[in-house]
């Protein structure tokens, strides 16, 4: 391990759905509990896809496409490449109708 960190050679595996939902759990941090959430680009912001949203989601058969959401979580968000991701997204933007993409958190039932 310290020969690969002074080459700078690490062998990193990381999905789609993995990097998407660390870099989209700082986004939402930063702007959207940030006080920006009304700014049209953070409306932008994809929202940190999980099993706990894609299941709530499926469960109140959001954009009439429960179907979707119980494949996706049987794939699983860290398991997602980026054409599984994107479909996600793409069902998510669609069922919001032109809502802030992060208003789907309203889905998510964890730590509430």
């Amino acid at each position: 391990m310290k020969e690969a960190a002074a080459t700078g050679q690490f062998n990193l595996a990381l999905t789609d759905g993995a990097a998407a939902k660390l870099i989209n759990v700082y986004l939402k941090g930063r702007f959207v509990c940030g006080g920006f959430a009304t700014h049209p680009k953070v409306a932008a912001l994809h929202p940190p896809i999980d099993k706990l949203l894609l299941d709530e989601m499926a469960r109140r058969d959001f954009a009439e496409d429960a179907r979707l959401w119980r494949r996706a979580s049987r794939i699983g968000w860290s398991n997602f490449d980026r054409h599984q991701y994107q479909a996600v997204i793409d069902g998510i933007r669609a069922g919001l109708n032109g809502q802030p993409m992060w208003m789907i958190e309203q889905f998510w039932q964890g730590h509430q």
